[in-house]
């Protein structure tokens, strides 16, 4: 899969890509959110977690893992 195919899915499908294909390689939790980092291949996704509220509240995805580059 692609970094643009796996775009192009609804949060629900881009869930059950991350619970069956991805793999785990980061989490750090702060006051009220957890973050799940995932490799999927040939991208990464990071799933952002509602602790309060007990859900998911955004899947994020990207290729570059190296500090931002300004021009």
């Amino acid at each position: 899969m692609t970094l643009n195919e796996f775009n192009d899915l609804d949060q629900a499908g881009k869930s059950l890509l991350l619970a069956h294909l991805g793999v785990i390689i980061g989490e750090r939790n702060e006051t009220t959110t957890t973050y799940t980092l995932f490799h999927m291949g040939s991208f990464y996704a990071e799933a952002c977690y509602d602790v309060k509220e007990s859900k998911l509240v955004e899947i994020r995805s990207f290729v570059n893992t190296g500090p931002p580059m300004y021009i």
